[in-house]
């Protein structure tokens, strides 16, 4: 997967939920009808020159990269979530503003998602080795977390 953390603050756009959830939508309701359009039944139907148009298009047009570039960033911003989330656990300070209950349900549909496009992404089949990897990103930033509580009950005043 690309890093796509080194982007400049120039590239990155204001987020506006509103606007994105709204294209989000639109870009999920066209995705289904090409879906159902890219049925192997309905292609079989076709003659050999319109199954030749269709994967010319499909495989020609970048279509392709840009599904897997838009799914690389979709997958970073959710390991993004997953590691800030963990980092906010181990902070010193007490928010009263989170609400514990929705991060969580929060956190297991990130993972969950994570899950399915690391599976639609790769031949492996095997599901441990990709909650391993969660499991110790997470326990990784609370290792830190509890280190540097340590080192702070520790130092002399």
């Amino acid at each position: 997967m690309r890093d796509l953390s080194n982007r400049s603050k120039q590239e990155i756009p204001t987020f506006e939920p509103d606007l994105h959830f709204s294209r989000i939508i639109r870009l999920t309701r066209e995705l289904e009808t090409i879906q159902r359009q890219l049925q192997w039944s309905s292609f079989q139907n076709l003659t050999p020159a319109e199954q030749n148009q269709v994967l010319s298009t499909v495989l020609n047009t970048g279509l392709v990269e840009s599904l897997k570039e838009a799914a690389d960033r979709l997958s970073h911003f959710l390991w993004c979530y997953v590691e800030t989330a963990a980092q906010n656990a181990c902070a010193e300070s007490s928010d009263d503003d989170v609400d514990y209950e929705l991060q969580s349900k929060n956190l297991g549909q990130a993972t969950e998602t994570l899950r399915l496009l690391h599976f639609s992404s790769s031949l492996a089949k095997d599901p441990v080795g990709f909650m391993e990897r969660i499991t110790r990103s997470v326990n990784r930033h609370l290792e830190t977390g509890r280190r540097q509580k340590h080192l702070h009950l520790e130092r002399p005043a």
